[in-house]
Protein backbone atom coordinates (compact mmCIF):
# COMPACT_ATOMS: atom_id res chain seq x y z
CA UNK A 1 0.00 0.00 0.00
CA UNK A 2 2.76 2.34 0.54
CA UNK A 3 2.58 5.53 -1.53
CA UNK A 4 -0.80 4.29 -3.74
CA UNK A 5 -3.59 6.54 -4.84
CA UNK A 6 -7.24 5.70 -4.45
CA UNK A 7 -10.38 7.68 -5.41
CA UNK A 8 -13.05 7.00 -2.70
CA UNK A 9 -16.88 8.02 -2.97
CA UNK A 10 -17.41 11.25 -1.71
CA UNK A 11 -20.48 11.54 0.97
CA UNK A 12 -21.00 15.03 1.74
CA UNK A 13 -21.41 15.97 -1.75
CA UNK A 14 -21.33 12.61 -3.84
CA UNK A 15 -18.33 13.19 -5.99
CA UNK A 16 -15.13 11.62 -5.35
CA UNK A 17 -12.31 12.46 -2.73
CA UNK A 18 -8.91 11.38 -3.75
CA UNK A 19 -7.57 9.89 -1.18
CA UNK A 20 -3.00 9.55 -0.61
CA UNK A 21 -2.04 6.40 1.20
CA UNK A 22 0.82 5.55 2.72
CA UNK A 23 1.89 2.63 5.40
CA UNK A 24 -1.60 1.83 5.46
CA UNK A 25 -2.86 4.95 6.39
CA UNK A 26 -4.65 8.00 4.50
CA UNK A 27 -2.47 11.23 4.81
CA UNK A 28 -4.33 13.33 2.36
CA UNK A 29 -7.39 14.22 0.32
CA UNK A 30 -8.64 16.22 -2.11
CA UNK A 31 -10.28 19.65 -0.70
CA UNK A 32 -14.12 19.08 0.44
CA UNK A 33 -13.09 15.62 2.42
CA UNK A 34 -15.20 15.55 5.24
CA UNK A 35 -13.69 13.25 8.30
CA UNK A 36 -16.51 10.80 8.01
CA UNK A 37 -14.66 10.37 4.15
CA UNK A 38 -11.15 10.04 5.45
CA UNK A 39 -12.47 7.74 8.29
CA UNK A 40 -14.12 5.54 5.86
CA UNK A 41 -11.25 5.50 3.59
CA UNK A 42 -8.89 5.26 6.39
CA UNK A 43 -10.89 1.66 7.23
CA UNK A 44 -10.99 0.50 4.43
CA UNK A 45 -7.16 0.79 3.69
CA UNK A 46 -6.85 -0.28 7.31
CA UNK A 47 -8.09 -3.90 6.53
CA UNK A 48 -6.38 -3.74 2.73
CA UNK A 49 -3.11 -2.95 4.34
CA UNK A 50 -3.35 -6.33 6.93
CA UNK A 51 -4.62 -8.28 4.25
CA UNK A 52 -1.22 -7.44 2.33
CA UNK A 53 0.93 -8.01 5.28
CA UNK A 54 -0.88 -11.45 5.63
CA UNK A 55 -0.03 -11.80 2.20
CA UNK A 56 -3.32 -12.04 0.14
CA UNK A 57 -3.24 -8.59 -1.68
CA UNK A 58 0.47 -8.90 -2.48
CA UNK A 59 0.05 -10.30 -5.94
CA UNK A 60 -3.68 -8.95 -6.56
CA UNK A 61 -4.74 -6.52 -9.01
CA UNK A 62 -5.92 -3.19 -9.00
CA UNK A 63 -9.48 -4.61 -9.87
CA UNK A 64 -9.79 -6.81 -6.98
CA UNK A 65 -8.66 -4.02 -4.79
CA UNK A 66 -11.67 -2.04 -6.29
CA UNK A 67 -14.15 -4.88 -5.78
CA UNK A 68 -13.22 -4.97 -1.73
CA UNK A 69 -14.04 -0.99 -1.94
CA UNK A 70 -17.38 -1.73 -4.00
CA UNK A 71 -18.23 -4.00 -1.34
CA UNK A 72 -17.57 -1.58 1.48
CA UNK A 73 -19.81 1.19 -0.39
CA UNK A 74 -22.73 -1.06 -1.04
CA UNK A 75 -23.19 -2.33 2.97
CA UNK A 76 -23.32 1.71 3.90
CA UNK A 77 -25.47 2.05 0.86
CA UNK A 78 -27.65 -0.55 2.31
CA UNK A 79 -27.35 0.26 5.51
CA UNK A 80 -28.21 4.13 4.34
CA UNK A 81 -31.24 3.05 2.99
CA UNK A 82 -32.67 1.12 6.28
CA UNK A 83 -32.28 4.28 7.85
CA UNK A 84 -35.63 6.49 8.18
CA UNK A 85 -36.56 9.59 9.46
CA UNK A 86 -39.61 10.68 11.10
CA UNK A 87 -40.16 14.16 11.24
CA UNK A 88 -41.58 14.34 15.08
CA UNK A 89 -41.36 18.68 15.17
CA UNK A 90 -42.18 20.73 11.73
CA UNK A 91 -41.04 24.07 12.48
CA UNK A 92 -39.12 25.71 15.50
CA UNK A 93 -37.56 23.59 15.37
CA UNK A 94 -37.47 20.62 12.79
CA UNK A 95 -36.53 18.00 14.14
CA UNK A 96 -36.56 14.18 13.41
CA UNK A 97 -36.02 11.28 14.57
CA UNK A 98 -33.56 8.20 12.67
CA UNK A 99 -34.88 5.13 13.36
CA UNK A 100 -33.38 1.68 12.38
CA UNK A 101 -34.96 -1.51 12.44
CA UNK A 102 -37.65 0.15 14.96
CA UNK A 103 -35.18 1.21 17.33
CA UNK A 104 -34.02 5.37 17.67
CA UNK A 105 -30.45 5.69 16.37
CA UNK A 106 -30.38 9.73 16.47
CA UNK A 107 -31.93 12.39 16.72
CA UNK A 108 -31.67 15.63 14.63
CA UNK A 109 -32.65 18.88 15.27
CA UNK A 110 -32.46 22.32 13.28
CA UNK A 111 -32.99 25.64 15.33
CA UNK A 112 -31.58 29.46 14.77
CA UNK A 113 -29.64 27.89 12.18
CA UNK A 114 -27.85 25.22 13.34
CA UNK A 115 -28.50 21.58 12.52
CA UNK A 116 -27.07 18.73 14.21
CA UNK A 117 -27.26 15.30 14.54
CA UNK A 118 -26.49 13.45 18.01
CA UNK A 119 -26.34 9.98 17.97
CA UNK A 120 -27.84 7.32 19.83
CA UNK A 121 -30.66 10.19 20.64
CA UNK A 122 -30.72 13.43 22.55
CA UNK A 123 -27.73 14.32 24.77
CA UNK A 124 -25.43 11.85 22.91
CA UNK A 125 -22.80 11.79 21.00
CA UNK A 126 -22.74 14.93 18.36
CA UNK A 127 -22.14 13.25 14.82
CA UNK A 128 -22.56 15.94 12.88
CA UNK A 129 -23.24 19.87 12.91
CA UNK A 130 -23.82 22.57 10.34
CA UNK A 131 -24.17 26.03 10.97
CA UNK A 132 -24.71 27.59 7.81
CA UNK A 133 -28.43 26.39 7.45
CA UNK A 134 -30.48 29.34 5.77
CA UNK A 135 -33.35 28.55 7.26
CA UNK A 136 -34.15 29.33 10.89
CA UNK A 137 -36.63 26.75 12.45
CA UNK A 138 -37.16 24.88 9.45
CA UNK A 139 -35.22 24.04 6.23
CA UNK A 140 -35.71 26.23 3.46
CA UNK A 141 -36.88 23.34 0.31
CA UNK A 142 -33.96 24.02 -1.50
CA UNK A 143 -31.27 22.85 1.88
CA UNK A 144 -33.53 19.98 3.14
CA UNK A 145 -32.67 17.21 1.25
CA UNK A 146 -28.79 17.58 1.35
CA UNK A 147 -28.61 18.20 5.41
CA UNK A 148 -30.79 15.10 5.91
CA UNK A 149 -28.50 13.40 3.83
CA UNK A 150 -25.25 14.13 4.95
CA UNK A 151 -27.05 13.35 8.80
CA UNK A 152 -27.76 10.51 7.10
CA UNK A 153 -24.05 9.91 6.45
CA UNK A 154 -22.90 10.19 9.47
CA UNK A 155 -25.83 8.49 11.29
CA UNK A 156 -24.06 4.99 9.20
CA UNK A 157 -20.51 6.16 10.17
CA UNK A 158 -21.68 6.56 13.98
CA UNK A 159 -23.25 3.31 13.66
CA UNK A 160 -20.96 1.12 11.98
CA UNK A 161 -18.19 2.59 14.15
CA UNK A 162 -20.23 1.70 17.41
CA UNK A 163 -21.80 -1.43 16.88
CA UNK A 164 -21.18 -4.11 19.03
Amino acid sequence: MKGKFYVAPNQANHGETLCIMTRGRVIATTPGATEADILWADEIVSGLSMLEDMGVLHDQQDEEIATLFDEAQRKRAELYAKIELVKTCDACPEQYDAMLDGKTVAYLRLRHGRFYVECPDTGGKRVYEANDVRGDGIFEDDERDRYLGAAKTAIVDWFRQNRK
